[in-house]
């Protein structure tokens, strides 16, 4: 495990959006899961040319800092699920567990990530942890690719986030 001092609040579930306009979301948390799966069926059901397709990714999380949420079975990991035009997802998965699009990253990396919209300052993230060898990625997202970077865009709109000093 590893500890990082966090300030009081910053774990909370769920706290308003300075424009009050919807409830910002732990990362993980059981609201966050909640209404990032709704945001993949929203787009889903608006998006009809991705009805036909499936698609699986997971995201493991290593370094999971104390006060984290934990999954109740299963390693730390986002397993997402689209079939059907249905989308699942589920925070714990098995060591054996695969999918189409697999990534490995810190976790407190992936919530930095989560909650910042797609741009110059997500590229830079992303490059800093490849570099440091703090994100791994196998496979794809093939046709779904499109409906991940408007999906990750509305999360992250509804992400609390994270401390503003994340360890390198």
């Amino acid at each position: 495990m590893t500890e990082i001092d966090l300030a009081p609040g910053d774990l909370s579930l769920e706290r308003q959006s300075s424009t009050g306009s919807h409830p910002l979301h732990a990362f993980m948390s059981a609201g966050w899961l909640e209404m990032a799966r709704g945001e993949f069926l929203a787009l889903l059901t608006s998006c009809t040319d991705l009805t036909g397709n499936s698609f699986s990714a997971i995201e493991r999380f290593a370094a999971v800092p104390d006060g984290a949420p934990r999954p109740q079975s299963g390693e730390p990991a986002l397993r997402i699920d689209i079939a059907g035009g249905a989308a699942e997802l589920r925070y714990g998965v098995e060591p054996s567990e695969t999918a189409d699009l697999e990534i490995a990253c810190h976790w407190l990396d992936a919530w930095h990530s989560a909650a910042l919209r797609h741009g110059a300052d997500l590229d830079a993230l992303n490059a800093r942890r490849l570099a440091a060898g703090r994100l791994a990625v196998r496979g794809s997202a093939g046709a779904i690719a499109s409906l991940f970077g408007e999906v990750h865009d509305r999360i992250a709109d509804r992400t609390i986030p994270p401390p503003p000093a994340l360890p390198d």
